[in-house]
């Protein structure tokens, strides 16, 4: 089983557990650690989607620039400096 982790942030309900230490979500924590043996069912703590694979952060098709046709990672970004804008 995969270590489990808690961030010590209590600003906010703790509503998740994490299993991947390198959790994008867990970089805000002042401080992680593992949780004690119930209280993942104390608090009714479920899995962090991003560790389960449910949710995918970051990743985003490439699209065509609607002005240029440049196929591009973030069109937000581009337009900026778009050569035909």
């Amino acid at each position: 089983m995969s270590e489990k982790i808690v961030s010590t942030n209590n600003a906010r309900k703790r509503e998740v557990y994490h299993t991947d230490p390198d959790c994008p979500t867990l970089h805000t924590a002042p401080e992680t650690r593992e949780p004690t043996p119930n209280e993942i069912e104390a608090h009714g703590l479920e899995e962090c989607p991003i560790c389960s694979g449910e949710r995918r952060v970051g990743v985003y098709p490439e699209r065509d620039c609607p002005l240029c046709g440049e196929t591009v990672a973030s069109v937000a970004r581009h337009l900026p400096s778009c050569p035909e804008r």
